[in-house]
């Protein structure tokens, strides 16, 4: 007979198993050799360029590309500046045009503290949001 009991336990075990096979990741180049174990395919790395100002910063980033893949791995450790850039695809794009690079269309933000990634393109056969997910599980509450 299944019991709420065992139906709780077995969903406590279920989500140690889960947080459990995440890897700790704590750079924004981990991150990238997390996707890349993950079969994400990336030809090239750069240094993500910097906005000028105050305003918005972050403490590490690396511009990644591969085939149908572009995208800004960023590591923000100021949990303020690091809520505004998690909401803010359009405001990436205003600051990336003070700094004097070029607009790219809107793109899709995909955030968990401390790593906010930036993608403007990805492959619609092979995703990297969900192996994000994956990698970078949601923060406890």
């Amino acid at each position: 007979m299944i019991t709420a009991r065992r139906i709780s336990a077995f969903l406590f075990v279920a989500h140690l198993w889960s947080c459990a096979s995440a890897p700790t990741i704590a750079t924004a180049g981990g991150l990238i050799t997390e996707l890349q174990r993950a079969g994400v395919q990336i030809d090239s790395q750069e240094q993500a360029p910097k906005p000028s100002g105050e305003h918005f910063r972050f403490d590490e980033g690396i511009r990644i590309k591969g085939p149908e893949l572009f995208a800004d791995v960023l590591r923000i450790e100021s949990r303020r500046v690091f809520d505004i850039a998690k909401s803010a695809g359009k405001l990436l794009v205003a600051a990336e045009a003070v700094a004097g690079q070029p607009i790219p269309e809107s793109p899709e933000v995909f955030a968990r503290h401390p790593f906010v990634v930036v993608i403007r393109q990805q492959p619609a056969n092979a995703p990297i949001e969900p192996i994000l997910a994956k990698l970078l599980p949601p923060e406890r509450q």
